[in-house]
């Protein structure tokens, strides 16, 4: 099944999305896409996909190829300009529930996890969308009839360290590799 996002089709599947995304990645890099042209079909691909962090490190590597001039429109890339040197960021996370999970221990092991939904790319500067994040399902990570945990992390970053900045979605989407996130505190979202 294909969207049409901005006259380019888009899978709507997971496992697709990279699928496309990568191949983009590997042909711009192979001198068959121009920058133009790849940025604006990876920047597609991202804002539809769900759950870019069963994919993280073929995201990272697509990303550390992204040019902000051509990624970000013009007016995020002006809300990107007026970002201070440093900020705070969220990111909402939904966990299975487990009896006597220690929760606050995410933060003590945050760069050493496994499990790429901790420390995703997809971070915000809008705490509201944090929690939204949280309070949805976590559709293709668990079983989504199991009770959940719903948890905002708050990091700090440094803005040199961005990716990109999207709002195209009002997200105040904040893309950043994992290892340039400073965890600072983690807080339970109650239904």
């Amino acid at each position: 099944m294909f969207k049409k996002v901005k006259n380019i089709p888009v899978p709507i599947n997971p496992e697709n999305d990279i699928s496309i995304a990568w191949t983009n990645y590997l042909d711009y890099l192979n001198g068959n896409l121009t920058k133009k042209w790849f940025n604006g079909t990876i920047r597609a691909i991202w804002l539809e996909t769900e759950f870019p962090s069963l994919y993280i490190d073929h995201w990272e590597e697509i990303f550390n190829q992204i040019d902000k001039d051509y990624f970000m429109t013009e007016s995020e890339n002006k809300s990107y300009q007026e970002l201070s040197d440093n900020l705070i960021v969220y990111r909402g996370i939904s966990i299975p529930y487990v009896e006597n999970f220690e929760y606050l221990n995410i933060l003590e092991n945050f760069h050493n996890l496994d499990n790429a939904k901790y420390c995703g790319l997809s971070w915000t500067t809008n705490y509201d969308k944090a929690v939204m994040f949280a309070k949805r399902s976590p559709g293709s990570y668990e079983n989504d009839s199991a009770q959940k945990i719903s948890l905002v992390i708050t990091a700090e970053i440094e803005k040199g360290n961005i990716f990109a900045y999207l709002d195209g979605q009002e997200e105040s989407e904040i893309i950043i590799k994992r290892e340039y996130v400073s965890p600072k505190k983690i807080k339970l979202i109650k239904e």
